[in-house]
């Protein structure tokens, strides 16, 4: 038969360490949980969302003296209810962010809620090509006009439309430069920049909004 002849020292000095690790582990987690606790009170959702509606408009703003266009849409992409009786989800997008010089007359009101359906040319054409340029709306014949899905009666002079797309690719929404009291044409080097600035806005519009 063995026998264990331990003092109380030698087994507090055996078992010390571990229960240190142990308790310091422990006195870890609660101080994470604290602070996440802490985090979760800070949090505000519509605090957040107004500051994050607040950057773009800033940008967009930007946007308008650096390019010199009289209006700057931002239109996203959402569910609309559903078709009845097959449940199919309704595409619908909304004029969500818009930036327009003095006098410009706004289209975000207007522009809300709209079934993808009633301008299912001019979003095909973007869904194939990345965007839409027309230096001169008025200049198109009826028939490039129809092709294009773009009414003769805008009151945009010129009118540069670009896809915005999600991280995986998807297309999420469109960004629209506008061009009311002139025509604007616009080269290959700047058609590339608002090309790089319409992908920016990808991770933009991911924003988790409350």
């Amino acid at each position: 038969m063995i026998h264990l002849d331990f003092t109380l020292q030698q087994v507090w000095n055996y078992a010390s360490p571990a229960l240190g690790a142990v308790a310091g582990k422990i006195t870890d987690n609660v101080i994470k949980k604290i602070k996440e606790r802490k985090e979760q009170k800070k949090a505000d959702p519509v605090a957040d969302a107004i500051k994050h509606n607040v950057r773009i408009d800033y940008k967009l703003d930007s946007l308008i003296n650096d390019y010199g266009c009289d209006r700057i849409t931002i239109m996203q992409f959402h569910n609309g209810g559903n078709f009845y009786p097959s449940g199919q989800s309704i595409t619908k997008f909304s004029v969500m962010y818009e930036s327009t010089k003095s006098g410009i007359q706004t289209v975000r009101e207007k522009y809300q809620n709209i079934p993808v359906s009633i301008f299912s040319k001019s979003i095909n054409h973007v869904v194939d090509n990345d965007l839409m340029t027309i230096p001169d709306i008025k200049s198109l014949t009826l028939e490039e006009a129809d092709r294009l899905g773009i009414s003769k009666g805008l009151d945009d002079k010129s009118l540069y439309l670009f896809a915005i797309k999600s991280i995986d690719g998807k297309l999420i929404g469109l960004i629209t430069f506008s061009y009311v009291k002139k025509r604007k044409y616009l080269d290959e080097d700047k058609i590339k920049e608002l090309q790089l600035i319409a992908a920016s806005f990808g991770s933009e519009l991911n924003f988790k909004k409350c």
